[in-house]
């Protein structure tokens, strides 16, 4: 038995590798190479690989490797909250003898403002990466005035005005005839980035940016109200002074794309955000004079305040760029418009309880700016 178990076995073993032989005796033929599918972009032959990913910076020859730009900004600065008053449509008497109100808020004129943007930079040989240090301004101011709507059922009789500034437990219940606001806002922004070219299509180019972002926003807003007409409530004159002055350093990361469209014109399109501490130094003034005796009411805060702030940007639009001067500089001309938001930068103004004045009704609101942005780019 136990010879011819051997036997077996062996003769198993055996037709096995018979078998297997029989499958393998020629290895499969390996797949042709793939093609390279992506040529290189128009306007780009002297600078790309063709491959994906491969860079494709503007290189001029016998250059610097540095390049520069300026922008004009023509941008509308805008943020939530900012109303001036609420307009009753009713008479005084309405809301004295009957708590009686229906009417609008009256909302902020928010203006165009100019401003600038200048960056400088350097290509290096390290991957074709570059680096860029940029710098952005807009200063400005927006005002608004009121006097409120005509009564209905009236033809000459104005309606009250509520106010939507200042510290209610001062104001008391008080209402206007006139109301008038005025806002600066300053913003500097300093970005430093690191940022790649490289080619993701047949025409499409993405340009992705690291870095940090450096951020100071100004707010002053001054809002009067005027009561000279409603002798059943205190006829006087209110100012309301608030201020916020803040700085913000953090992280930035930006992805630029360009669709290249041929003869040098290309749509482009860019979002980006950063993260950023902020550190805030609040200010505010309360100036109740009364009429009938000069009496000046007042109310004065200050306060520091901490936190981590969001920002998002997005760009969309269009641009030419070209070599001239037998390739030894490139010009970049571009136009766009801008989409951006501050998330939670109206530090200033507060809604409080006449009845318990540290009880805020409504969180900080969003800084937005919207407009047009002109640039010119210069390699050399």
């Amino acid at each position: 038995m136990i010879k011819q178990l051997s036997f077996w076995i062996s003769a198993l073993f055996v037709s096995a590798s018979l078998f297997a032989n029989d499958e393998c005796v020629e290895p499969p033929t390996p797949p042709p190479p793939a093609k390279k599918l992506l040529p290189k972009p128009k306007g780009h032959a002297n600078q790309m690989a063709a491959a994906y990913n491969a860079p494709c910076r503007i290189d001029v020859r016998e250059s610097w490797d540095l390049f520069t730009s300026a922008s004009f900004l023509y941008w509308q600065m805008s943020q939530d909250n900012m109303e001036i008053a609420f307009a009753d449509e009713l008479n005084v008497t309405a809301y004295t003898s009957e708590n009686q109100i229906k009417g609008n808020t009256v909302a902020m004129d928010f203006s165009f403002l100019p401003g600038f943007k200048v960056a400088l930079g350097v290509c290096t040989d390290q991957d074709a990466w570059d680096a860029k240090i940029e710098y952005t301004m807009l200063h400005g101011t927006s005002s608004s005035s009121t006097n409120g709507v005509i009564a209905k059922g009236s033809s000459s009789e104005q309606g009250p005005l509520f106010p939507m500034w200042g510290n209610n437990a001062t104001l008391g219940s008080n209402v206007f005839n006139d109301a008038s606001e005025n806002w600066r806002s300053n913003l500097d922004v300093i970005d430093m980035t690191l940022s790649r070219r490289y080619c993701v299509g047949k025409s499409l180019l993405f340009r992705t940016s690291y870095g940090g972002r450096a951020a100071w926003i100004l707010q002053n807003v001054h809002v009067q109200y005027v009561n000279s007409s409603f002798s059943n409530f205190t006829p006087g004159t209110v100012d309301i002074y608030e201020r916020s002055h803040c700085w913000s350093l953090g992280p930035r990361i930006l992805l630029l794309t360009d669709w290249v469209i041929g003869q040098g014109f290309r749509f482009f399109g860019t979002a980006g955000g950063d993260l950023l501490y902020t550190k805030y130094k609040l200010q505010t003034k309360t100036n109740f004079i009364v009429a009938a005796d000069g009496q000046t009411k007042f109310f004065i805060g200050r306060e520091i305040v901490s936190a981590l702030r969001t920002h998002l940007d997005m760009d969309l639009g269009l641009g030419w760029g070209s070599y001239f001067s037998d390739n030894n500089w490139y010009i970049d001309l571009s136009a766009g418009y801008t989409f951006q938001v501050f998330f939670d930068q109206m530090m200033p103004k507060s809604f409080n309880s006449p009845g318990n004045a540290g009880q805020q009704f409504m969180g900080p609101g969003n800084l937005y700016a919207q407009g047009l942005n002109l640039t010119v780019r210069l390699d050399f």
